[in-house]
């Protein structure tokens, strides 16, 4: 257990060589999102068009939240687990970095879903944007502790429940954190929007209920 406490410490090599990794994958998948005929931009989109988005409609703060800690919770507990073997950990930071680069583009394309509130919409909104960015931040260093983890598990000196209980004991209060942040800051600036599919109020600064 001591030895979990101070993982990071030991991890700021793995950290760092995965960020980069998983950086320059997502740079590449945000290129490639451009050429919508590629089978793989196809199928990301479609898994972001038709699921991702109407999961985070929901009105409720908390279904929000709970719907974005389990995807990332999962999607990273993944990468850790493919770390077993130093290909497995290199090949799964990058085709999660290449499919976060290429959902970016799609959603960044799908719009309007988001609006970000003006100058004349209430403090409060504004507040709640700000609080909410402040926590989603989290999510960054919650990757890093993961990639980490992955990049890192063949030569650590750690056991693979030390691994599971690192992961448990820093990277998932993180990422709790976080999506409890971007629920926050999705609640108040969804909108309605075409085909979207999000349900909310007809004015764009007015946070849905929470």
């Amino acid at each position: 257990m001591a030895n979990v406490l101070h993982t990071p410490s030991l991890l700021w090599m793995d950290s760092l060589l995965g960020s980069t990794l998983f950086l320059s994958a997502t740079a590449l998948g945000w290129a490639l999102g451009r050429r919508r005929n590629m089978v793989v931009v196809r199928a990301v989109s479609w898994w972001m068009h038709t699921v991702v988005v109407p999961l985070v409609s929901c009105r409720l703060w908390t279904q929000r939240a709970l719907v974005i800690v389990t995807n990332n919770a999962l999607v990273l507990a993944a990468v850790v687990a493919l770390g077993v073997r130093p290909v497995g950990a290199a090949l799964a930071v990058g085709v999660v970095g290449l499919a976060l680069g290429i959902g970016l583009r799609a959603l960044s394309e799908f719009t309007p879903h988001w609006s970000a509130p003006g100058p004349n919409c209430p403090a409060e909104v504004r507040r709640q944007v700000k609080v909410g960015v402040a926590l989603n931040l989290l999510e960054l260093p919650a990757v890093a502790l993961a990639v980490g983890l992955s990049i890192g598990r063949s030569r650590l000196p750690l056991s693979d429940a030390d691994i599971w209980w690192a992961y448990g004991v820093w990277v998932v209060p993180l990422l709790v954190f976080a999506a409890g942040g971007e629920a926050l800051w999705l609640g108040a600036g969804i909108r309605t929007g075409g085909q979207t599919g999000f349900s909310d109020s007809e004015n764009p600064c007015s946070p849905i209920n929470q």
